[in-house]
C-alpha cells in the first residue's frame, strides 16, 4: 500500500446484491481488505436497486465515492466479444455495463478489430490479445465460479444448454 501511495489505506463503499452467496463473498473481501487498511461501509440491496445504483454512476462525477462492486458475468453468447466488450470497452461506461470505468485505447482497438471482421482467424487473434491484456489490467479480482446443478424430466422438451452453463428455456414445453 505504501508503494502505491496509500500507506494509511483508504475508504470505499462495498456494493453487493443481497443474495446470500454474494453477500458472504463481499463480507469476506471486506474482511481481507481491512488487513491492508482498505475499509468502508457495506451496502447490500435488491438486485434492481443494485444495478440502478451502478448505472447511475458517471466517470466525470466527482461525487461518486470509490466503490467495490460484487458481480458476476459470463459470455452467455459463447462469443469472446461478449466476455470482454460490455465490461471493459470505453464505449460501455454506465449506463452500460463498464461499471469500473476501465479505459484502454489498445484494448478498445482490439475489440473493434474483433467486431469488424467475420474472419475467425482475425477475430481469434484480436480477442486472444485482448484477453491477455484483460488478465493483466482488469480492474477486478476473480473470486470463484459458481457450479450450476440441473436436472431434467423426460417430459420436458426444448431446453438447451448455453456456453456459459445456463440454459435457454425459450422453447420449453411439457409433453406427455
Amino acid at each position: 500500500m505504501k508503494e502505491a501511495g496509500y500507506e494509511k489505506g483508504f475508504n470505499v463503499v462495498f456494493l453487493t446484491p443481497n443474495a446470500s452467496n454474494r453477500l458472504r463473498a463481499t463480507e469476506m473481501v471486506q474482511q481481507q481488505l481491512k488487513e491492508i487498511n482498505i475499509t468502508g461501509e457495506l451496502q447490500s440491496m435488491d438486485i434492481a436497486s443494485y444495478f440502478n445504483k451502478l448505472e447511475s454512476h458517471r466517470a466525470d462525477d466527482p461525487n461518486v465515492p470509490p466503490f467495490i462492486a460484487f458481480m458476476g458475468w459470463s459470455a452467455s453468447t459463447g462469443d469472446a466479444d461478449w466476455g470482454i466488450r460490455p465490461l471493459l470497452a470505453t464505449a460501455s461506461f454506465p449506463p452500460l455495463t463498464n461499471y469500473g470505468f476501465f479505459s484502454d485505447k489498445e484494448l478498445d482497438d482490439l475489440i473493434q478489430a474483433g467486431l469488424a471482421s467475420a474472419d475467425p482467424k482475425i477475430r481469434q487473434e484480436a480477442y486472444a490479445k485482448a484477453q491477455d491484456m484483460v488478465w493483466e489490467k482488469a480492474p477486478w479480482g476473480y473470486l470463484f465460479v459458481e457450479t450450476l446443478v440441473a436436472a431434467k424430466n423426460k417430459n420436458l422438451k426444448g431446453i438447451y444448454p448455453m456456453a456459459d452453463g445456463s440454459f435457454s428455456v425459450e422453447d420449453a414445453e411439457m409433453t406427455d
